[in-house]
Formats: C-alpha cells, structure tokens, sequence
C-alpha cells in the first residue's frame, strides 16, 4: 500500500508502533502532558479499576499479568500512513509510571491476534521497529502483518511493586487502577483482562466493554442580513457549527436552515448547488448535507476497488528478509478466507477513517477513469440525501472544479466526512415583502453516525458491509471504571 506520513503527531504516537518507545510506560513529565490536555482529552483517558484482580496477584506469585485490545481500525505495523494508534494504550499501572532514568524497563511484553487469529510476539529489532524476519524465525509458519488485537504482558512485581518503575505523585489515587488512553474511534470494545500462572496456564479471565462517552452537543451559530429596496432585495446567511460541537465521530450531517415566514415573501435560491429547497407546511426550508450513508459509501468503494481486482493485486507481491529470500508472511495466494476478511478490514477502515483512500491508489483498477466508473453506479435505491451529496461531487469532477491531482483526496473528503466544524454563507433572493435588517435564522443540525458491527465485538464492518446508520447517541456500557 502507499505509504505517507501524516503531518501533526498525536500525543500517543510516540508509544504506538512506528516509535522507539512502543509498549513503555510515559515518564512522570510524560504523564502530566496527558493530564495536562486532561480538558481536551477527558473522553480518551479511562481509569480501568482492577481491585479484584489485585487481590489474586496478591497470592500468585510468578504470574504474569495480560491486558487483550482490539485494535478498531484498519492497523498495520508493516505501515506508516497513520501514526495514531487505532487501540488503548496503558499509561499507568496501580499508580506507577516508566522511570525517567530507564523507560525502556517499562516495556511490556506484546503479542499480537493477526486477522486470521495467528497469534505472536511482536518482537523488534536494535532501532525498536518490528522485525518479521525474527519473528517468523521463531514461529518458523507463515502469519499476517494486519492485525486484530494487541496484548500486553506484564509481571506481577510491575502491578504490585512498581519493579523498575517511578511512583506517581498522588499516587495512592491511582492505587488499583490501570490507566488508558483510549483512541479517537468512539466505538465501543471488549477488553479481557488475563492472568497465567507460571507454566502459561488460564487461572483467571475477565471480558468487559469499555467506551469513550460522546458528547454530543451540536450548536449552529447564524448572522441574517438583509439588503434591499421596497419589497426586493438579497438575504445573506452566515452560519458557523460551534467548535464546541463534537462533530469528530460524525459520518453524515444534515444542515437546515428555516427561513422567515412573512406572508406573500417569495424567495429563490441562487449560486450554490449544494443546497436543496423544500417547504414544510408554511416554513421555508434550506438543506445541505455532507457526507454520505454507509450502503452508499461501500457501493462506490466496490466499483472503484472491486474484490477480484484487489486479490490479485495483493498476491503480487511478497515480503524479503535481508537475504533477498521471501517470506512466507502476507501471503494471501493461499488462503481465500484471509484475502476476504483484509477486505473487509481495508473497506472498514475507510469508513471509520482509519485508512485514507490514497493510501489504496494502487487497488484502484482504473485511477484515470473515475468519473466514468462513479458514473456507472446505480444510485435509484439511494436516500435522497447520497443522491444529492454524489451528484454535486460528480458535477465538480465534470466540469473540471477538482484537479486530477485532488480526487482520490476530495474522493476520500466526501466518502467520510470529517471536518471538526461547519461555516459558511448562502444568498436567497427574495420579493414580495421587505424583510427586516437582520431577521431570525432559526437552524438545525442533524449528526448521524454510522452504528459499527464488530468483527469478533471490535470496530469493523462484516459481512453484510452495511451497517445502519443512527442518529448519533450514546449509552455507557462500561461495567467496571472510572472517568478521570
């Protein structure tokens, strides 16, 4: 897949895969920049409670303690177009942080669940970059880079005693607590929380559902002015979606804007096709939608990278170890199962944005061609608002309004909406009655969000490929935990 790195580096990144402190722990400093973002960052930092598990350690001495996460987007070690870690990473145990003289003694064991469920070390090299050719090495089979869920193994003296570690100020506050930072994804997951005894047998196994609580607050800010002589004249909207508004999570967004109800006011609407015009009983009524439903966005995902295209691409090519010999790792000219399910897996990800569609350029049949294969697909069955939303996409690639060198970008735009906020202006017309200088907008916002049906409960979509879209809300299914 292509390969380009994003540009701002998230506060987690340092600890995911493509950094030399993968697994650490962050420092005291380190731990306090988190906190420090505590106000911005408060739906990502869980407190994950473990008093009942600290207690069994307390009486098995040699054990080894595991924390299993699902990753819940599209995650590849072997790439690097992402640097935000798409799964939770632990930033405290029971209170106890990396040592500032020594983090790398904080490292945790890690193994990995690839997507076919082999399961391995993630083992790295001098420089702390997975190394495959060791891994495969020790495993002596094939397996695959893609992965489903990341485990981290720590020693029952790291949980209890803090070996090698650095206390926490206040740290008896943290006291029982595993700390994570959980990722943007806003999806809910299961978490298993292990314990193995000294020959690596299960002597204690919970499972529970963490997610990040949503807020969902949704403002439109909007400024009217009106211009004109007599009964004629021009009405400018301006309108701003608060910043305050959480529209990160949001996959689709329905603007309305009610215009005044004065009898005998005609109004029209003109320069912008991006808007639609309906009339509700005795309210005028502006709508303009973004983004586009989940069945529309895998509709066009499949005529751009169809299955058998892809396949064939992806059996190309195999990876070398530093002897020039292949390796039997992501070899999915074998396994039909395996291809099918990296599918699933690449077309999730570009749904929840974990996988841009440049980073799949490659998978494209005919990157040329674009216009004319969106142009053939039959969107009858659509909602009015993908019909609307792809039509307008499709006027600007026509008539020459996005550079060749923009679509799979603009592409990517309207498949997944993104944008953390709205604004804009819109003129209408009007006649028939003389308005005032700045008369009442009323506005309203819908956010939808697509639901996501997990793969084995993580964040991908399956099978079907069309999960609902809902109106976005959010009920806590977290049964042990605190907020920070």
């Amino acid at each position: 897949m292509s390969i380009r790195l994003q540009r701002s580096l998230p506060l987690n990144a340092k600890f995911g895969f493509h950094y030399g402190h993968f697994a650490e722990l962050p420092t005291i400093e380190e731990f306090f920049r988190f906190q420090s973002r505590l106000p911005h960052l408060k739906n990502q930092l869980y407190a994950l409670d473990i008093a009942d598990v600290m207690s069994l350690l307390n009486k098995a001495h040699g054990c080894v303690f595991e924390l299993e996460i699902p990753v819940l987007g599209f995650t590849d070690p072997a790439l690097d177009y992402d640097l935000n870690p798409w799964f939770a990473i632990p930033i405290a145990l029971n209170g106890f942080v990396a040592n500032a003289q020594s983090p790398e003694l904080s490292k945790a064991q890690v193994w990995v669940k690839d997507l076919v469920d082999n399961e391995y070390p993630l083992l790295q090299d001098k420089m702390c970059r997975v190394d495959y050719e060791q891994i495969f090495q020790k495993l002596s089979t094939g397996f695959y880079t893609t992965l489903n869920s990341v485990c981290y193994r720590y020693t029952r003296e790291q949980i209890l005693e803090g070996k090698d570690l650095a206390v926490l100020p206040q740290g008896e506050y943290y006291r029982n607590k595993i700390l994570l930072f959980l990722p943007k994804a806003n999806i809910a997951f299961k978490l298993k929380i292990l314990i193995r005894n000294k020959e690596g047998i299960e002597v204690f196994k919970n499972e529970l559902y963490l997610s990040a609580a949503q807020e969902n607050e949704v403002s439109v800010e909007t400024k009217s002015q009106w211009r004109g002589m007599s009964d004629n004249g021009t009405l400018q909207i301006d309108y701003c979606v608060s910043e305050k508004s959480k529209l990160e999570g949001a996959q689709h967004v329905i603007l309305h804007l009610l215009l005044p109800e004065n009898k005998g006011l005609k109004w029209m609407l003109f320069g912008s096709s991006e808007w639609t015009t309906t009339h509700e009983e005795k309210q005028s009524c502006l709508t303009q939608y973004f983004g586009l439903t989940t069945q529309a966005t895998l509709d066009i995902l499949k005529q751009l990278i169809p299955y058998s295209y892809f396949r064939q691409q992806i059996t190309k090519t195999k990876p070398k170890d530093t002897k020039g010999l292949s390796l039997p790792i992501n070899d999915f000219s074998t396994s039909e199962n395996a291809a099918q399910i990296l599918y699933q897996y690449v077309m999730s990800g570009i749904l929840n944005r974990s996988i841009p569609l440049y980073a799949l350029s490659e998978y494209i049949k005919n990157k040329r061609k674009i216009y004319e294969l969106l142009e053939q697909i039959n969107i009858n069955h659509w909602s009015l608002s993908d019909q609307i939303v792809f039509k307008h996409y499709l006027f600007q690639l026509s008539f020459g309004q996005i550079t060749a060198e923009r679509v799979l970008d603009s592409l990517d735009s309207c498949l997944s909406f993104g944008p953390t906020h709205i604004e804009g202006s819109i003129i209408v017309k009007t006649s028939g009655v003389a308005l005032a200088k700045n008369p009442n907008i009323t506005a309203k916002l819908e956010v939808l969000t697509r639901s996501q049906i997990f793969p084995l409960e993580n964040g991908f979509v399956f099978d079907s490929f069309a999960p609902t879209d809902l109106t976005i809300q959010h009920e806590d299914i977290r049964l042990k935990g605190k907020d920070l």
